[in-house]
């Protein structure tokens, strides 16, 4: 066995070209002079992986912008109250990680509200801190939810510490308000929900 060793000399990159027999659209690989992994096809950069770490596309050299994790999987989705109360019920969600961006979805069948303060906003725990302050929004469909006088609607919203999921009930002439552990049904009430938001 062997290998390959392609040098660069001064400033210049290191480039290692692969060409079709007409000696046009050639591949070429390289490396930078910032020590990046450079990808062209046809003189134009397509992909770079940055010494730091991170993929960057097309021309795009600014690490900001590079995608630095990717992550998908499942996670225990516990129930809990505003006073930090967690209930024995759990329930498997589902996430995608892309950068610092969460998609998250579960769904939560005949949820058990044993242990929690009746008058607490009702919650549902996230698989990754986010940013506090900053609201993802999402959307969920519910059964057996018993709404609070003139709130016909629901739609879901990350917490502002972010590292849960709670609920807004909405309607026609009046102000949002958080669904609270005594409209949950307990035993009977499901919930599927989505939400997307952003981690630190």
């Amino acid at each position: 066995s062997g290998s390959l060793h392609v040098a660069r000399s001064g400033g210049a990159d290191a480039m290692l070209v692969f060409e079709n027999t007409l000696g046009t659209n050639p591949f070429q690989v390289g490396q930078g002079n910032d020590d990046s992994l450079r990808f062209y096809y046809n003189a134009s950069e397509a992909i770079r992986i940055l010494s730091s770490g991170g993929l960057t596309f097309n021309g795009d050299t600014a690490a900001a912008n590079a995608l630095d994790d990717y992550e998908e999987g499942t996670y225990t989705a516990n129930v809990k109250d505003n006073s930090g109360n967690t209930s024995s019920y759990t329930s498997t969600g589902y996430y995608i990680k892309i950068g610092n961006f969460v998609h998250v979805s579960a769904y939560l069948p005949n949820i058990d509200t044993t242990g929690l303060v009746s008058t607490d906003s009702f919650y549902i725990t996230l698989p990754f801190a986010g940013i506090i302050g900053y609201y993802g929004v999402g959307s969920c469909i519910t059964d057996n939810v018993t709404f609070s006088s003139g709130r016909t609607q629901v739609s879901a919203r990350t917490s502002t510490t972010a590292d849960t999921v709670f609920f807004r009930g909405s309607g026609s002439a009046v102000g949002d308000d958080a669904i609270l552990v005594s409209e949950i049904s307990s035993g009977v009430t499901d919930i599927f929900f989505s939400v997307g938001y952003r981690t630190s």
